[in-house]
């Protein structure tokens, strides 16, 4: 009996190890969870994740918790699980992390750099997306929006929706409601500055900065009839190729 007795303690040993090992394999739902997948690069991305850093090529997942990050000019498109749309602009760093495994809602921590970002809109105080920056903090529902931040400042502009900022300190009072084509500014350690139209120079620029692709501008783009102008094509952050001129005859 006491040998029989070792068997069944042996066993039921067995049986709850097993069972204690179940919540330390669950405890991080999230860990390969993807949060999305590269829908456009130019011309290279890498990405930052446990067992190390290695380049993106189109259509690879992108994880929560993942570090992506663009190169010199590279820029990159990500198309989110829940449809949301983010455009990453050159020289920058941002993390994808989770909000909601249930709604796979994924919240965004810029390092440095810049972005905009579509955001889909969905009901409920729960499907807030939160997107911060070392000095700022946005609350996104349904939003289409422009961020450019490092560790001095950032500026928040928006094309469509409505966004809420405030500095990331969470010892910093004061916000600003951002409505459709209005920017602030966000110091280290300072209130958003009072909300105000941006420029279409501005706008250009954030759409410019933020496109997967190369943009070419010709200057000026429009003249008088019957003038003779001097016409430039520029093509920015295409660092090998000089700007191309055409004259009339």
């Amino acid at each position: 009996m006491r040998r029989l007795g070792l068997k069944w303690q042996s066993l039921i040993a067995a049986i709850a190890l097993c069972f204690l090992s179940v919540p330390c394999v669950a405890a991080n739902p999230a860990q390969d969870f993807q949060a999305g997948a590269v829908s456009a690069l130019l011309p290279k991305g890498v990405v930052e994740r446990v067992g190390g850093e290695k380049d993106l090529a189109l259509h690879d997942a992108v994880l929560w918790n993942d570090l992506v990050k663009t190169i010199d000019f590279g820029r990159m498109r990500i198309l989110l699980e829940d449809q949301s749309v983010l455009n990453i602009g050159a020289r920058s760093s941002m993390r994808i992390v989770p909000a909601s495994v249930e709604s796979q809602l994924s919240n965004l921590e810029l390092e440095f750099g810049r972005f905009r970002a579509k955001v889909i809109k969905r009901m409920g105080p729960e499907n807030r997306v939160a997107i911060t920056t070392p000095t700022a903090a946005l609350g996104v529902v349904g939003t289409h929006f422009y961020v450019r931040g490092d560790e001095k400042q950032a500026t928040i502009i928006v094309f469509d929706g409505e966004v809420q900022v405030r500095n990331s300190n969470p010892n910093i009072s004061g916000e600003q409601t951002l409505l459709a084509g209005e920017l602030t500014t966000v110091l280290r350690d300072q209130p958003p500055t009072p909300k105000r139209p941006a420029t279409p120079q501005e706008i250009q620029q954030a759409m410019e900065e933020t496109l997967p692709a190369p943009v070419a501008r010709f200057t000026p783009y429009q003249s008088p009839a019957g003038s003779n102008p001097r016409v430039v094509l520029s093509a920015p952050d295409i660092g090998s190729m000089p700007p191309i001129h055409s004259e009339g005859d």
